[in-house]
């Protein structure tokens, strides 16, 4: 890597760009590492539910694992808007 590169936010070996795995929050709109997230995906009843395993089926959404961002998601309408409706 030259020094350039270093400080332009390309990695080794020529990738540019966020890091594998990094998710969207939909609250702050910062790109995160999965492990500071919570992934929630709309039940079959149309309920919220929070997906700790990641493995339940659907489109998700990402909310950083903090009181304050999770509260604005729930007060506010990062919810409904994320997950249409």
């Amino acid at each position: 890597m030259t020094a350039r590169a270093s400080h332009t936010g390309y990695r080794a070996g020529g990738v540019h760009g966020p890091a594998a795995g990094d998710k969207r929050c939909v609250v702050s709109g910062r790109l995160l590492p999965r492990e500071r997230m919570i992934r929630f995906v709309v039940g079959p009843d149309r309920s919220l539910v929070a997906d700790l395993d990641c493995r339940l089926p659907g489109r998700g959404l990402w909310v950083e694992a903090r009181g304050d961002s999770l509260a604005k998601a729930a007060l506010g309408r990062q919810f409904s808007r994320a997950l249409r409706g």
